[in-house]
C-alpha cells in the first residue's frame, strides 16, 4: 500500500487524536526513535481512527 502512494497511484487518509491536543496537529507529540539495528520505535500517546 505505501509503494502505491508513496508512487502517486494511491490514496492515504489518516486521523488521529491526542489526549491533551484532541486533534489539533500543532500540538502533536508523537515522535519516532530510531534503534540502534535501524528499526524506528513511536512513542505517543495518540488514539488512531
Amino acid at each position: 500500500m505505501t509503494v502505491n502512494v508513496r508512487a502517486g497511484h494511491a490514496r492515504l487518509c489518516l486521523g488521529y487524536t491526542e489526549p491533551e491536543g484532541g486533534s489539533d496537529v500543532a500540538t502533536v507529540k508523537t515522535k519516532a526513535v530510531r534503534e540502534a539495528d535501524g528499526s524506528s520505535r513511536v512513542i505517543a500517546r495518540s488514539g488512531w481512527i
